[in-house]
């Protein structure tokens, strides 16, 4: 078999080969260039008419600059054929540590501090 002819069986296998998946990872973003990107992309809603869109920005209140990079952890846990559960870190000071919990196509937040 070729290589191609792997691949493309790989591809066209691939829900086949698993019943759990556990992913752990971060986002990592710098700050300025993020926000430039999103105004960007709101902008581009804005233009196709179909969207709407709306962005706040907070600012510090001990007057200190925020920071320049942030970095947020993830995990993701599936499970065939319709289970799964998300937990991410909030970007609300209130909000610690989110998870969302889905079984069938329904999903439900859950936020523990």
């Amino acid at each position: 078999m070729s290589d191609l002819a792997q691949v493309l069986e790989l591809m066209h296998t691939r829900w086949q080969r698993w019943t759990t998946l556990r992913l752990e990872g971060h986002e990592w973003r710098h700050l300025e260039t993020f926000g430039r990107a999103w105004q960007h992309h709101v902008e581009e809603l804005h233009k196709g008419g179909a969207a709407s869109a709306r962005s706040i920005a907070f600012k510090r209140s001990d007057g200190r600059q925020p920071a320049a990079e942030s970095r947020e952890d993830w995990r993701v846990w599936l499970a065939k054929p319709d289970k799964s559960r998300t937990e991410f870190k909030s970007a609300m000071p209130r909000l610690p540590q989110c998870s969302s919990v889905g079984i069938g196509g329904a999903g439900r937040l859950v936020v523990a501090s």
